[in-house]
């Protein structure tokens, strides 16, 4: 009988080990990053918070830790970041109805983060997209969340002082050599290896001629996109995969 309590203590250390071992194992993150573009003010397609809640809930994981991230697209090169996240949690070892709340605290905070991007005023007369991208891919690269993603609500038309898509020179040369078009906005950065990154383009035309060349901004950046590594969506509402 002596040894008992010492037996027990083995057991009880093991048992410990073996369910931190099962917690950390089944523990992941996912991430998302939100680039609004807010230099038109006649986009038909806002972000909206249940959206972006139905992507994270995918796998309907209650424990899984979440990030977000949301950046407006104006006239600059660099703005604020609003974000919102939660931690993951261990199923065995935390209250369910604890994490519930926690959860719906998350939520708020996504849809106050996305309020603060879409409460300022849109309409500017030139559009900074690629420098935001690029940061916001670069940085997903390099993040260590197990699945990542990237939401840009934008017609991706690019009017700075280094080049022009409204341009008809830029949309010709974009067809007859993409490539070309490429190097002069690498100028700003280089996209990395995107193959963990998944990208949703958001967007929805007024007319025939604005989806035309939609289409053709589009395919570039797909084009481009995908021969990194990335899998890419092309629509006018978000939809999960």
């Amino acid at each position: 009988m002596k040894g008992l309590p010492f037996y027990i203590i083995i057991i009880a250390i093991i048992s410990s080990a073996l369910l931190f071992s099962a917690c950390n194992s089944g523990q992941t993150i996912s991430e998302q990053s939100v680039l609004i573009d807010q230099t038109e003010d006649t986009f038909l397609v806002k972000p909206d918070q249940s959206h972006h809640k139905n992507l994270f809930e995918l796998k309907d994981d209650l424990w899984s830790g979440k990030r977000f991230r949301v950046i407006a697209i104006n006239d600059v090169d660099f703005n604020p970041v609003f974000q919102a996240e939660i931690l993951p949690a261990c199923e065995y070892l935390s209250n369910y109805y604890k994490r519930k709340r926690e959860l719906t605290n998350f939520y708020v905070e996504v849809d106050s983060a996305l309020g603060k991007v879409l409460e300022n005023s849109a309409g500017k007369t030139s559009s900074s997209i690629y420098i935001p991208l690029t940061m916001e891919l670069n940085r997903l690269f390099q993040s260590k969340a197990d699945e990542k993603t990237l939401v840009i609500y934008s017609d991706l038309m690019e009017h700075t002082s280094l080049i022009s898509f409204y341009e008809k020179a830029v949309l010709k040369l974009m067809n007859t050599n993409p490539d070309s078009l490429r190097k002069i906005l690498e100028q700003e950065g280089n996209l990395p290896d995107l193959s963990s990154i998944q990208i949703h383009i958001v967007y929805q035309p007024r007319d025939a001629n604005e989806s035309a060349v939609f289409r053709q901004v589009a395919d570039f950046y797909q084009d481009w996109f995908e021969s990194k590594g990335a899998k890419v969506n092309i629509g006018a509402n978000l939809i999960g995969q």
